[in-house]
């Protein structure tokens, strides 16, 4: 595996991991504030893949303009409300997290660029 191939598993790991915070976080304003840190990684993805200017749009339009909006709406319908507290999703997070990594990875390890 060459270094590309490392930088891309670490920031699509990362990018998993904040899709599955997005679904699975309980308070509305993480689960925003894990959208902008996906779309960043997205946006980062995206600069790797020699393609700078859409990453640059990525980041100035989704990461910055739409979360704006998001977040207005949000604190617009007061989402302390709505909150309930729930442990359970937790332990399914983590445990689809797990099973989604030892699928991947036996994937991952077989797959040379280039082919």
């Amino acid at each position: 595996m060459n270094a590309a191939t490392i930088i891309f598993l670490i920031l699509a790991t990362l990018l998993v991991i904040s899709s599955l915070m997005v679904v699975f976080l309980r308070r509305v304003v993480h689960c925003a504030m894990a959208l902008v840190v996906a779309l960043l990684l997205i946006a980062i993805l995206f600069i790797t893949l020699q393609a700078p200017m859409v990453g640059i749009l990525q980041v100035m339009v989704y990461a910055g303009a739409i979360m704006v909006l998001f977040l207005f709406v949000i604190m617009f319908l007061n989402p302390t409300a709505l909150e309930q507290p729930s442990t359970a999703r937790w332990g399914l997070a983590v445990i689809l997290s797990v099973l989604l990594g030892a699928f991947l990875v036996p994937l991952l390890s077989q797959y040379e660029p280039g082919e």
